[in-house]
C-alpha cells in the first residue's frame, strides 16, 4: 500500500511545539481539527509525545511510536522507516515530536501546520525544525478561527511538496470540508 505522509503540528510564530514535555498552550478547536483530521488513519509519533499524551492510545487511529522501547497498546518501531512499513492506514499522520519531524520531513508530502498567537520565552522551549521552504509551495489558508474567550485567533496552513503536488487537491478537499 503506498502510504500518504503527512506532517501535522501546532507552533509559535517562531517554531515552539513543546514545552517541559507539554504543549504550552490549549485550543479546543484545534484539537478537534486534529481529531477530524486524523481519525480512521495511522498517527506516528516519538516517545516523548507519546509520553505527553492524556489519553493513550489515541482512539479510532493506530497508534505507533518510534522507539526502543515497548509501550502497553501501541505498535512500537526502533525507526521511522520500518513504522512507515506497518502502518495498516493508507493516510499517516507525523504529530511529532520535533526529532520525529526532523526525520520525517524527507517522508512527507504535506506540511499542515497550525500558528498560534502565543508568545513562548523560554530557552528551554522544543522548536520546530528548520525547514528547507525552496521544496515546499504554500496552499490554502484555512479561515482563521477566532477564540471569543481569549480574544485571539489561529492560521491553518497547508504546505505541498513542490515535486509531488497530486495531494494539493484532495487536501484543499478536506480543508474545504473543515471550513462548513
Amino acid at each position: 500500500m503506498k502510504h500518504k505522509v503527512r506532517i501535522i503540528v501546532a507552533m509559535t510564530a517562531d517554531g515552539v511545539i513543546g514545552l517541559n514535555g507539554k504543549i504550552p498552550w490549549h485550543y479546543s478547536a484545534d484539537l478537534r481539527r486534529f481529531k477530524q483530521l486524523t481519525l480512521n488513519s495511522t498517527v506516528i509519533m516519538g516517545r516523548k509525545t507519546w509520553e505527553s499524551l492524556p489519553i493513550k492510545p489515541l482512539p479510532e487511529r493506530q497508534n505507533i511510536v518510534v522507539t526502543s522501547t515497548s509501550h502497553p497498546n501501541t505498535d512500537h518501531y526502533p525507526e521511522l522507516v520500518q513504522a512507515l512499513k506497518n502502518a495498516q492506514y493508507k493516510d499517516v499522520w507525523i504529530i511529532g515530536g520535533a526529532a520525529l519531524y526532523r526525520e520525517a520531513i524527507n517522508y512527507c508530502t504535506v506540511l499542515d501546520i497550525t500558528y498560534v498567537p502565543d508568545q513562548i520565552e523560554d530557552e528551554s522551549a522544543v522548536r520546530f525544525p528548520k525547514i528547507d521552504w525552496s521544496r515546499w509551495v504554500a496552499g490554502p489558508l484555512a479561515p482563521r478561527l477566532n477564540f471569543k474567550r481569549m480574544n485571539t485567533c489561529f492560521v491553518n496552513s497547508l504546505h505541498f511538496d513542490k515535486h509531488n503536488r497530486r495531494h494539493e487537491n484532495r487536501n484543499q478537499r478536506n480543508h474545504d470540508k473543515l471550513r462548513n
